[in-house]
């Protein structure tokens, strides 16, 4: 009998952020009142706006003395930065995740 092997889909961080973005549009029921071309403006400034949270608290948890070879990972490819961010930035997945509750806190209101 030959084993299959299950693999799993890995999914992009871009992809998850689209994900988040929509979930919490959806959430607040905002897909429903606004036309197609406001609603792809309000998710591309969610999108900004979570980023800019995100980059900040990284920057915040990089140790001083990585600041400058971050600024120049910054020109190289996506998986050169996120390499250079797993190494060097303690508990980077948890401050990801604070950033997008803390998102979800300001803009869903219950």
């Amino acid at each position: 009998m030959e084993k299959i092997k299950d693999i799993e889909k890995q999914i992009t961080f871009q992809e998850t952020l689209d994900l988040f973005i929509d979930k919490l549009i959806k959430e607040q029921g905002v897909d429903k009142i606004l036309e197609k071309d406001a609603l792809d403006e309000l998710k591309k400034e969610f999108g900004k706006s979570i980023m800019e949270r995100i980059n900040i608290a990284i920057v915040e948890n990089l140790p001083d003395e990585k600041l400058d070879e971050y600024n120049e990972v910054l020109s190289k490819s996506q998986e050169d930065q996120t390499e250079f961010l797993q190494k060097n930035v303690p508990n980077l997945d948890k401050i990801i995740a604070e950033e997008f509750i803390q998102f979800r806190a300001l803009y869903v209101k219950e």
